[in-house]
């Protein structure tokens, strides 16, 4: 994800909620092997997966942010706690 490679993965929940819509999906061998021949084709829409993950590691997983949000959180817990 982070090097903007073209994600073929396991169609689960984590998955889903990680790459979104950029990558495309399988669900068992038979998926894979249809989609495996098609990969080549689709060429632009590998582009734009990779720009769109790497633009989605810097805006949820970048460090600052993820830790800005653990000090709200912790915050807020702490709050709760006070009164």
């Amino acid at each position: 994800m982070a090097c903007g490679s073209f994600i073929i993965a396991h169609d689960n929940s984590f998955n889903r909620h990680v790459l979104n819509e950029n990558a495309l999906y399988f669900n068992g061998e038979n998926d894979l092997a249809q989609l495996l021949p098609k990969v080549s084709e689709l060429k632009r829409a590998r582009r734009n997966f990779g720009t769109n993950n790497q633009a989605e590691i810097k805006r949820e997983y970048d460090w600052e942010i993820i830790t800005q949000r653990h000090i709200q959180l912790f915050e807020r817990l702490l709050s709760r706690n006070a009164t």
